[in-house]
């Protein structure tokens, strides 16, 4: 907002919102500078250094927002990281210009990256699914495995890799897995191909692969 650090803290704490803020609080700076210079010329370093300090703890807080970006996300919590180290090491310039490259190329990571998710029921409903590695799910003989993404030639060896993953270890508690196999005498999948945003020819290569390789575990 003004340039320094410093200065755009004190004025978004103030209430600033615009460019006018600037120009409203650089004729007190510059008043300052000309008549009340010579008044602080006496005061030690460590005192000037104490009221820049002071006026940057909101930035010094900001750092506890990296636990809830990276709660939310691995990937949000890694570009915070980067665009705050690459900023205060380096440059403001900088640091935003890496911070903007890196969001760009995760952004474009996950649109070409697929991923999947293994859908069990709800413990306060079976008639709600969701994700067993987010949620607590009850045990079921049931799952669905839920494909994210594109299925294009270069990303159908990579999501095999991860379904067969997902069905070795479908759940935390592999124990109660192994008991319902016991019991059911199978496990039985829905592959679930709605949030696939695109299919080539090579897609479909991944239906028979899945199918034997459950078959195979069967």
């Amino acid at each position: 907002m003004s340039g320094a650090f410093s200065r755009s803290l004190v004025q978004e704490a103030c209430g600033g919102r615009s460019q006018f803020s600037a120009i409203f609080s650089a004729l007190p700076l510059l008043s300052v500078f000309l008549y009340l210079g010579p008044y602080f010329q006496p005061l030690p370093v460590a005192v000037l250094a104490a009221i820049i300090v002071s006026s940057l703890v909101g930035m010094f807080l900001k750092v506890q927002d990296v636990l809830k970006f990276w709660s939310r996300s691995y990937s949000d919590g890694v570009l915070w990281m980067v665009t705050f180290l690459s900023t205060v090491l380096l440059d403001v310039d900088i640091g935003l210009m890496i911070g903007v490259c890196f969001s760009i190329f995760i952004t474009v990571g996950r649109g070409f990256l697929p991923s999947v998710r293994i859908l069990k029921h709800s413990n306060e409903s079976e008639s709600v699914w969701v994700d067993n590695e987010r949620f607590k799910t009850r045990s079921s003989s049931i799952n669905i495995i839920q494909v994210l993404g594109s299925l294009n030639t270069f990303t159908v060896g990579f999501l095999q890799c991860l379904i067969f993953a997902k069905i070795a270890d479908p759940t935390p508690n592999k124990l109660l897995d192994l008991e319902i196999k016991e019991k059911t005498g199978h496990q039985r999948y829905i592959l679930d191909l709605s949030n696939v945003t695109f299919v080539d020819s090579q897609g479909p290569r991944l239906l028979p692969a899945i199918h034997s390789r459950i078959a195979g575990d069967e």
